[in-house]
């Protein structure tokens, strides 16, 4: 059996900000591959696009009949979208995600498709911990029997992973750690272990990992065949005379201050929602099926009205945020005896087993900043009778560093002559996470979200019709 490695790193990008160090990255980890002495293939990657990303995993993966280990690097930009991560290639576009990104989705896939019993993903980018943290076990390890997963992600969800002068910091850790071992099997237990003593002390930057298997897993046969290169990546990537130690403590006061810089002001929020919102109407207008179908109205609103979506609020923000800017709750109120509603037990003549008492759950959904448009409805108005009216709900959710933005689709059918009623056929709630300078990903997402939606719609009437 065979093992393969995909090496990608991203320094040159056509439509985002360029990260020069992340060719270092990737050629650092060739190196260490190329000595850990289980014989990889390896293809390394520099600026490439998304489809030749995409063509390299499924060639790799056909070439190769039997795959022992799947082992994938990428250095670059990350966008995390709901319950997928992205990683950009250099011609991504946040407005043709799905073509010019490669989603960690199609990775899955292909390696469920060739059953592969091993992988491993290494992953230096911004929001490189999305979806594991929130659903574990990982998706990959849920619907494919794989015997071992092993995921390291430079950062949370909602952080950014930070570059460097000739490596980005997590790789450089990363190959400290591998550089750490003077001999013996080099596990990945044991670069997980180094990596993170290394960011203990960091409160900008927190790895992820994911590991399912036995923990001996190793990266390398023998320790002392990548020790031997110490001296070389350290004057190639570290710069002269740079030791290799864990990043030096600072104080509490630059901790404040560093972790201050990340966080949002009453007006940036702002700017991101009126953006986000501009950006989604400006695109729905520009699409000629839409404006020849359908005439737009918006409504914003101050507060949330969607009250059911608190449950998938609470969730989604879990414990770990500092600040209370949005509460999601839910009570259980008394209401009373039941009336005419008799029981199994009641019927089976043993009433008095029953319970005669009634309690309703209620969820909320409280915004408790100061914060305009926080919700707001596209409606869709039908320039056709046999179309219903289409309603794109849009809510955002702030937090100190980072900004959740949902959004679902509604059908709402005619009850009466050019009257149309309140609810409707629904689509689930889906989300995006991004920082308050990025809100051209939402625009992005919502509006392929809807123009399918709208297409699906048309197409369904007219299939009725034609029925």
């Amino acid at each position: 059996m065979s093992n393969i490695a995909i090496l990608v790193g991203v320094a040159e990008y056509d439509h985002q900000n360029n990260l020069p160090c992340c060719k270092n990255d990737a050629d650092a980890l060739e190196l260490l591959i190329q000595h850990s002495g289980k014989n990889y293939d390896i293809k390394k990657l520099i600026d490439p696009t998304a489809q030749q990303v995409k063509d390299a995993i499924r060639i790799a993966l056909e070439v190769v009949s039997e795959v022992e280990e799947f082992f994938f690097y990428f250095s670059g930009h990350g966008v995390s979208s709901e319950d997928d991560f992205i990683f950009c290639p250099r011609d991504f576009e946040t407005s043709a995600a799905n073509r010019t990104g490669l989603s960690r989705s199609f990775i899955f896939d292909a390696l469920r498709d060739a059953k592969v019993p091993q992988a491993v993903f290494v992953v230096d980018a911004c929001e490189s911990g999305v979806v594991m943290i929130k659903r574990p076990p990982p998706e990959l390890a849920r619907r494919q029997p794989l015997e071992r997963f092993i995921l390291f992600s430079s950062s949370l969800d909602d952080q950014f992973s930070l570059t460097g002068q000739r490596l980005s910091l997590y790789t450089q850790k990363l190959v400290e750690a591998c550089l750490s071992k003077p001999s013996g099997h080099l596990y990945y237990s044991d670069i997980e272990d180094f990596l993170k003593d290394a960011f203990s002390s960091s409160t900008t930057q927190t790895p992820f990992f994911v590991r399912q298997g036995t923990s001996l897993e190793k990266f390398a046969e023998d320790a002392s065949a990548i020790h031997t290169l110490k001296d070389e990546i350290q004057k190639n990537y570290f710069g002269t005379g740079t030791a290799i130690t864990k990043p030096a403590s600072i104080s509490l006061t630059e901790k404040l201050s560093i972790l201050s810089a990340r966080y949002a002001t009453k007006e940036s929020a702002q700017k991101y929602v009126s953006d986000v919102l501009d950006g989604i109407r400006l695109k729905v207008l520009e699409n000629d099926s839409i404006a020849r179908c359908f005439r737009l109205e918006l409504s914003t609103f101050d507060a949330y009205r969607s009250s059911g979506l608190a449950p998938v609020v609470d969730t989604v923000l879990e414990t770990k945020r500092q600040d209370k800017f949005v509460s999601a709750s839910k009570d259980t109120l008394y209401v009373g005896p039941e009336k005419d509603r008799p029981t199994m037990f009641a019927l089976q003549g043993l009433a008095q087993f029953a319970n005669p008492h009634h309690f309703e759950t209620t969820h909320s959904l409280k915004l408790n900043v100061t914060l305009s448009d926080i919700e707001c409805d596209f409606d869709l108005e039908p320039n056709f009778v046999s179309l219903s009216k289409l309603r794109l709900r849009v809510l955002f959710v702030p937090t100190t560093a980072s900004i959740l933005t949902f959004y679902r689709a509604e059908a709402l059918p005619m009850i009466d002559w050019e009257k149309y009623a309140g609810y409707g056929d629904r689509t689930k709630w889906k989300y995006s996470r991004s920082s308050y300078d990025q809100a051209t990903i939402p625009i992005a997402l919502i509006t392929a979200f809807i123009e399918e939606y709208v297409t699906g719609q048309i197409e369904k009437a007219v299939a009725f019709d034609q029925g």
